[in-house]
């Protein structure tokens, strides 16, 4: 690969996220470490070491704050190799690809111990190194024909344009005509003669030049123009944190109904706390069983709106108008509940940043241009 080469915008989209990602772990992990040993860490840990699988394992709760302690260390240090390589694989090293997608692995796995949902963000961005059309920039002896390094895009194949005409028999000589005349001479070019017209009978004008025997076809159907960067970013972005938000869901849900009851009742309590400070009277009809199907099947809706996300997207890819604009106002109505979810979760701030950037690239005039050429 040469340093010439224009990079995909897949490949600088996946560097920054897991750049910021492996950064925003950093921080994350030190804030855990320093509040690991608090007293509300402490009965929480608690909690966990008196439910299952714990309490069978016989694990005391100085020995989860131990083990928690220094996952969140490794963390810690996998996050910043992985921010600082982030950079190189920008650049294209092909070594950093590897080291990168290598420390993914323990930093998703890390995160569920840890909590942390930037390490999602993290495994994102190294699985995207290794989809097209990055996978062809960082080895393009392997891209197809069709792959062209120098715009870092794929040339969609030109179909072949009609002949310019097709032959034709010559035309039937009316009787008598005395046409051609004898020993076969016929014009000059070797086009076949006029017909004869009667006496007095206006002449026609000079027939087009075109070429002996053919005749003057229809010129092809020109072939629809290039994919716009702007589907190309807007698609990426759509597909990383669809993907990201609907991990984070599905480990909400398991979590729900897997973690031990004790941690379970206790976030199911806070929830009633804060209903009943906000409508004691609507409090009254939730019990905690009712509570926890209505958060689980708010749960399933979103996966399954991040799955749509991902449908459209893909259709918005394949130059689909419909699936343009039902994803841009998918964008734009998560961005917004993101950003107001915000105020509470600071860290949704970037997935509502990409929702809004994909609502902009999708709304701009060449994507529009390109949609109505498809």
């Amino acid at each position: 690969m040469s340093d010439a080469t224009p990079r995909p915008p897949q490949v600088g989209l996946a560097a920054w996220l897991m750049i910021l990602g492996s950064v925003g772990v950093v921080v994350g992990s030190y804030e855990r470490v320093a509040d690991l040993r608090s007293l509300e860490s402490r009965e929480q840990v608690a909690a966990w070491a008196a439910s299952e699988p714990w309490s069978d394992l016989d694990v005391t709760t100085t020995q989860l704050l131990d083990v928690l302690h220094w996952a969140t260390i490794v963390l810690a240090l996998c996050a910043v190799v992985t921010a600082i390589l982030g950079w190189q694989v920008r650049q294209g090293s092909r070594p950093a690809r590897l080291v990168v997608t290598v420390l993914a692995a323990p930093i998703f796995l890390l995160g569920l111990v840890s909590g942390s949902i930037l390490t999602s963000i993290v495994g994102a961005a190294a699985v995207m190194f290794w989809l097209p059309p990055g996978r062809w920039w960082f080895d393009p002896d392997k891209a197809p024909p069709e792959w062209d390094a120098s715009t870092a895009t794929l040339r969609r194949p030109e179909r072949p344009a009609p002949r310019a005409g097709s032959p034709v028999p010559p035309s039937p000589q009316a009787p008598g005509s005395g046409w051609p005349p004898a020993g076969g001479a016929g014009a000059p070019d070797g086009t076949p003669p006029p017909h004869p017209t009667a006496f007095g009978a206006p002449q026609a004008g000079p027939a087009p030049a075109q070429h002996p025997g053919v005749v003057t076809g229809r010129p092809g159907r020109p072939s629809p123009g290039r994919r716009p960067q702007s589907v190309v970013s807007a698609c990426l972005l759509t597909w990383g944190v669809a993907s990201m938000i609907g991990v984070v869901l599905l480990l909400s849900g398991a979590t729900l109904l897997l973690t031990g009851s004790a941690e379970v009742d206790a976030a199911i309590d806070d929830a009633l706390a804060q209903m009943q400070a906000i409508d004691p009277a609507a409090a009254e009809a939730f019990d905690r069983g009712t509570l926890l199907t209505l958060m689980l099947v708010m749960i399933g809706g979103l996966v399954l709106w991040c799955v749509a996300a991902v449908v459209l997207a893909v259709l918005t890819w394949t130059g689909r108008e419909w699936a343009r604009w039902m994803l841009l106002v998918s964008a734009a109505l998560a961005g917004l509940f993101m950003l107001l979810g915000a105020l509470a979760s600071p860290v949704l701030l970037l997935p509502a940043g990409g929702c809004l950037v994909t609502v902009v690239l999708l709304a701009r005039g060449d994507v529009s241009a390109w949609m109505r050429g498809q």
